[in-house]
């Protein structure tokens, strides 16, 4: 059985706990999380995998969209902050 390559090449999830994983995770831009969670959704839906791995795959993409969340939560703060700041800027002319 083929593991994902894109995957299995840099983190080796198969032998990660979910603090190794959430540490390797927080490094990644948004855009490349998306992409390694875009990734383990098709090699779930292909069915190719054995149960071990899909748990662990199914971890991991826990950890990864909670670390999406997290940043587009924090980019929603900053998309209002700037707007409000933009209106206070606007009120005191």
């Amino acid at each position: 059985m083929v593991e994902d390559a894109s995957i299995s090449q840099e983190e080796n999830i198969e032998n990660l706990d979910k603090k190794s994983m959430q540490v390797a995770i927080s490094k990644l831009e948004f855009e490349d999380a998306l992409t390694k969670l875009q990734n383990i959704s098709k090699k779930l839906d292909s069915g190719n995998i054995s149960l071990s791995y899909t748990i662990k795959y199914l971890e991991y993409a826990t950890v990864l969209k909670s670390h999406c969340k997290k940043i587009l939560e924090n980019f929603k703060l900053k998309v209002e902050e700037i707007i409000s700041s933009e209106e206070d800027t606007k009120d005191n002319r």
